[in-house]
């Protein structure tokens, strides 16, 4: 875990109890050494705004610090933030359909294996409605109109390989993570 910074803050004596707390090596107050699979949420910031972590933080059971970092157990996935230039869309409402915990409105934490296509914009034109019609097409969840958040193939237990090495990424979720992008985008393509 670490560094432990936002901005020009280092969150060092937050970083060293929350490191304490989870049994953890601490290193120079500034990263976490852990056992085991964690998933680190954070910072939590967008555009200047920091968002509380302490709240959603523990309803998932995890560790924050920071109150911008959120350490938690196990695998999950961390969507966001749901941003295009200068608007940012609220994750609430799909985060809720997909068993997640929003944090600040714009992040949304899954347990398991998920990803996030978007923003379906180039320069200043977004691609709305088609985003949602190809979105749900494929079983997914849109956010905004310009972000789709689909279920990825891997399970949401621990792996065997518990390395943290990702070399495996292509054969658990590549394939149908590439499979999704282009069935998504081609619908986009035919509705313009």
């Amino acid at each position: 875990v670490g560094p432990t910074c936002e901005g020009k803050t280092c969150y060092t004596g937050a970083t060293a109890d929350a490191c304490n707390t989870l049994d953890g090596t601490n290193i120079g107050d500034k990263f976490c050494i852990l056992e085991g699979r964690h998933t680190v949420v954070g910072p939590t910031c967008h555009g200047g705004t920091c968002y509380a972590t302490a709240s959603a933080c523990s309803k998932l059971g995890g560790t924050s610090f920071g109150d911008i970092f959120c350490v938690l157990e196990g695998r999950h996935t961390v969507v966001g933030p749901t941003c295009h230039g200068g608007t940012c869309y609220a994750t609430a409402s799909a985060c809720s359909k997909l068993g997640g915990t929003s944090f600040g409105d714009i992040y949304c934490v899954v347990e398991g294996d998920f990803f996030m296509v978007g923003p379906t914009c180039n320069g200043d034109t977004c691609y709305t409605g088609s985003t949602a019609e190809a979105c749900n097409s494929l079983g997914g969840n849109s956010i905004g109109d310009v972000f789709c958040v689909l279920k990825g193939s891997g399970d949401s237990g621990d792996r065997s390989d518990d390395s943290g090495d990702r070399s495996d990424a292509s054969s658990s979720t590549g394939i149908p993570f590439l499979s999704a992008v282009f069935a998504l985008m081609s619908s986009l393509v035919v509705s313009l």
